[in-house]
């Protein structure tokens, strides 16, 4: 029997796709990624080209067989590989979208951090979408990350990763949606932002975050109580004095000044105080943190910053161990960020110091290329003032 045009085109996609999954396994991201998009591609034609019953059960195999295989092996790689390609499929006006949904949701318990972020990732896409059967998977998916979030004990790390991650990207891409879980984020994630593990509390103030955005957006009678709330448990993070409580709670404070708008504006001394209480902590972590927020005490309280924290500020952060590639990368970083801030005339008096640090790390073993960027943000900081003696020394070390 001949071979009809619909046997051509029914055998056609079969050797397009198994070149697909062949780059959704491979070892390479780039080749991942790259395979991800011919998907899409891919699936775009099969949608425009082909009646909407033929369509819906070709992506039903492909999720049931071919996506579910990948997802199915021992190689994490094709494990990535299926989730880009569950990914493809969220935006694929699919039937029942609750099917790919419950196989991204599987790698949540996945005890690989890096699979447990790419599937909350895709999460987030799912919120992006419309639809009734959407909106109900989304609130499920913020209620049950709210509860994986607090489960607690060592053995359930994982989970509360990704409930903290979960919680970061529907509140980044399903605003809206996750606006009616404010008042249950807030009394849980400062918990969250004190666990044991670095990842979990970094994923937490990632979803703070988004969160803030989400209630800046829709301001109500009820985002001052959130804010107080939430300063309030960061204060308790700080008593718990331990390295955890102190690094996630510094972190969420920071977040704290750059999004509640005025709420912080008063409060610059007890800012303040939070922040350099800890300057000379025995953990690098915390002496990296506080480095890290001296900028941003400075850009939302420059004037006070000036007159009563800009000389403490330069003593903390040209003290630190410049030997230690991160806290000099944090360092410079820092003085370049307040100087263009506070201005030449009031930096003036700690150039030569600055350019001393700098110096040493513009090559040999303290090469840095943050000195450099420091360079510039001095340079800018200073054109407009008197210091000509220091901008030579400037424009020559940029030169070098």
């Amino acid at each position: 029997m001949k071979r009809g045009v619909l046997d051509v085109q029914e055998t056609r996609p079969v050797s397009v796709l198994a070149l697909i999954i062949t780059d959704l396994k491979s070892k390479s991201p780039d080749i991942r990624e790259g395979g991800a998009r011919r998907l899409k591609a891919h699936l775009l034609g099969q949608m425009q080209n082909t009646p909407p019953e033929l369509y819906n059960r070709y992506t039903r195999d492909l999720l049931s067989n071919h996506i579910t295989n990948l997802g199915g092996s021992p190689n994490r790689d094709e494990k990535m590989g299926a989730l880009l390609a569950a990914d493809v499929l969220i935006g694929m006006e699919l039937n029942d979208i609750s099917r790919v949904s419950n196989f991204i949701t599987s790698f949540l318990e996945s005890s690989d951090s890096a699979i447990v972020a790419l599937a909350a990732k895709s999460l987030g896409h799912l919120g992006q979408q419309t639809g009734t059967q959407t909106g109900f998977l989304v609130n499920r998916l913020i209620v049950n990350a709210l509860e994986w979030s607090q489960d607690k004990g060592p053995k359930n790390e994982m989970r509360r990763f990704a409930g903290a991650s979960v919680l970061r990207e529907l509140a980044t891409n399903a605003p809206s949606l996750f606006f009616h879980h404010i008042k249950d984020f807030v009394s849980t994630i400062t918990s969250v932002l004190v666990d044991q593990s670095t990842m979990i509390r970094l994923a937490a103030v990632g979803a703070l975050k988004a969160v803030l955005k989400v209630i800046a957006q829709r301001q109500t009678s009820q985002s001052r109580n959130y804010f107080r709330e939430l300063n309030q448990g960061i204060s308790e993070g700080l008593k718990m004095n331990t390295t955890p409580s102190i690094h996630g709670s510094l972190l969420a404070l920071s977040e704290l000044l750059e999004g509640t708008g005025d709420y912080m504006q008063t409060r610059f001394e007890e800012v303040r105080e939070k922040i350099f209480a800890y300057k000379d902590h025995s953990k690098k972590i915390i002496r990296k943190t506080v480095a890290s927020l001296l900028p941003v005490l400075c850009k939302n309280f420059t004037e006070e910053f000036k007159t009563k924290s800009l000389a403490l500020s330069m003593q903390t952060l040209l003290s630190l161990d410049y030997v230690k590639r991160d806290l000099r990368e944090t360092a410079f970083r820092s003085i370049g960020s307040i100087a263009v801030m506070v201005g030449g005339a009031a930096i003036q008096r700690y150039l030569q110091e600055i350019l001393a640090k700098v110096k040493t790390c513009l090559g040999g073993k303290l090469h840095t290329p943050e000195a450099v960027s420091c360079l510039g943000e001095l340079a800018k900081a200073c054109s407009n003032t008197s210091s000509g003696i220091f901008m030579r020394d400037i424009n020559e070390m940029l030169t070098l």
